[in-house]
């Protein structure tokens, strides 16, 4: 394991930054992406504090050049799993939504996640071992007021994760998602799980080898919708 690397997408910050510290500390080596150098930078930082490699990628993952770069750079590593966690949230109601902003949401919930996993799932089927797995959210299997676009992504991104898992099998490659109630990343927020949490939740489920979805719902009663 200590040779294999791990590529987690918006990695810079939030659950992303805290899945890279916890799977370097389990002592995978990390490749790391995001837009910002000095956020990759202090990133970077950290996992080699932890004793492990860390390669990053600077970039926009809606771009080809991103994605091509991240797969130029894990053709030289043993890269044993691509979590695909890169996401937007942008709340309100769909008639107030501008253009920009739904494209913008479907482009890097969704279509971009797809596009790269399409990738990965090429090498890891020839090379029959690998894994994928997307960082989905409870939104995804519940219908939200004021989050049309997001929920849609949300959902058309399970349903993307489910069938390519099907279309998987025999291949050796594990494929499924993680579903996330709110994680505790605006100061906003009045609750939610920590991200270190969370994200030791998450690597542990990897590393039982389970390859089943997994459910981390946190909110208080009052917040979850009836009968779920």
């Amino acid at each position: 394991m200590y040779n294999k690397s791990i590529l987690i997408t918006g990695s810079t910050k939030g659950l992303g930054k805290e899945l890279a510290l916890q799977f370097a500390k389990k002592g995978y080596n990390i490749i790391i992406t995001g837009r910002n150098e000095e956020n990759l930078q202090s990133v970077e930082k950290e996992i080699k504090l932890l004793g492990r490699k860390c390669y990053k990628v600077k970039g926009d993952i809606r771009q080809a050049k991103t994605r091509e770069d991240l797969i130029k750079m894990t053709d030289s590593l043993l890269t044993e799993s691509v979590i695909l966690n890169a996401g937007l949230d942008i709340n309100g109601k769909f008639s107030e939504l501008s253009e920009e902003q739904v494209e913008e949401i479907i482009s890097i919930n969704y279509l971009s996640s797809i596009l790269l996993a399409r990738q990965f799932y090429k090498k890891f089927s020839l090379r029959r071992e690998g894994s994928i797995i997307a960082i989905n959210s409870i939104s995804g299997l519940e219908i939200q007021k004021a989050r049309v676009i997001y929920c849609s992504t949300k959902w058309g991104l399970r349903a993307f994760i489910t069938a390519l898992r099907e279309e998987a099998k025999g291949t050796n490659v594990s494929i499924f998602s993680i579903f996330p109630s709110r994680i505790r990343t605006k100061p906003e927020f009045t609750f939610g799980m920590l991200p270190s949490y969370a994200a030791e939740k998450i690597v542990e489920h990897y590393l039982s080898g389970s390859k089943e979805d997994l459910i981390l719902d946190d909110r208080p009663p009052e917040f979850r919708k009836k009968g779920a």
